[in-house]
C-alpha cells in the first residue's frame, strides 16, 4: 500500500505542476 501511495504522489505532484505551468502560459497568451 505504501509503495502505491508514494507512486501516486510521484505521479500527481509533477502533473499538478505541469497543469499550473500550462495554465500560466494560457493566461499570459489571453
Amino acid at each position: 500500500v505504501q509503495t502505491m501511495r508514494s507512486r501516486a504522489l510521484v505521479i500527481s505532484i509533477p502533473s499538478s505542476l505541469i497543469v499550473g505551468f500550462l495554465a500560466s502560459i494560457s493566461a499570459s497568451l489571453i
